[in-house]
This record gives structure tokens, C-alpha cells and sequence, in this order.
């Protein structure tokens, strides 16, 4: 499906503007160009929401679409990304070999998932058993 596509992984965008005949640059924190694209896919609300800037410290890899005002139709789609509901999910994994002490104690946990009720931090906890190994994920 990807062959021929440039790939691009483990870069943070901190900036996306428009160019001439449409092509998109992206820039990196450290102003170091990413690339050029014909095409954009943008999957997350969150490099035009607000909690961009307090997760990360700098500017909303958008903004400047946002600020835009000559293209009024991609305005209307990247500016109400700034008021989607967010709530951040951290999770923890931690995976252990099934026959090492702690996997087995893993796997002998009673459940699969736990919905964790009047707890400020944790929401919920995973049990996982995969091939040789056993996987314990606490979420917010």
C-alpha cells in the first residue's frame, strides 16, 4: 500500500503552510524542513487544539492555516479543530516473558480489563496475554 510514498516516522511537525500550487511543507521544531507533499492527512485535533501548546511549549503546527484568511474553506475545516472537547490519556505498559515469575503472576490476575471508579489518575487497567508473553496497561 506505501510503495513509492515517502515515509516519515519518529518527526514531530511543528509547522504546516501551503504552497504554491498547493503543495504542503512540513517543518520541524528546530525549523528543519520535513519534506514537501501534494497531499495532507491530518488525523488527530490535537496539532490545531490548544493542549498542543501546553504539551509541547511551542505553536499549533496549524496555526498558520489557521490565521489564513485567503483560503476560507480550509479555514473552515482547521479552525474549529481549537474547540474539540480533549482529554489527555497517559498509559503505562509493562510486558513480561509468561514464564518469568511476574508474567505468571500477571496472568493469574482475575480479570482482563477493570474499569477503576473514584481514582483522580487511574481509569482503567489491561491484562493482555500474547504469545510467549503477559502485558499489564494502567490508563488515566
Amino acid at each position: 500500500l506505501l510503495a513509492g510514498c515517502v515515509q516519515k516516522y519518529q518527526s514531530q511537525v511543528a509547522a504546516v503552510s501551503r504552497g504554491a500550487g498547493g503543495v504542503w511543507t512540513l517543518t520541524g521544531p528546530k525549523s528543519e524542513a520535513l519534506g514537501e507533499f501534494d497531499w495532507l492527512c491530518v488525523t488527530s485535533h490535537t496539532m490545531g487544539h490548544p493542549r498542543w501548546k501546553e504539551i509541547f511549549g511551542s505553536d499549533l503546527p496549524l496555526q498558520s492555516l489557521i490565521e489564513d484568511e485567503s483560503d476560507k474553506e480550509l479555514q473552515s475545516v482547521v479552525t474549529p479543530l481549537e474547540s474539540v472537547p480533549s482529554s489527555p490519556i497517559m498509559v503505562a505498559m509493562s510486558a513480561y516473558k509468561a514464564t518469568d515469575p511476574a508474567g505468571a503472576a500477571v496472568a493469574r490476575l482475575p480479570f482482563d480489563i477493570v474499569h477503576v471508579t473514584n481514582h483522580d489518575k487511574v481509569g482503567r487497567i489491561v491484562r493482555c496475554s500474547s504469545g510467549d508473553y503477559e502485558s499489564l496497561a494502567v490508563h488515566s
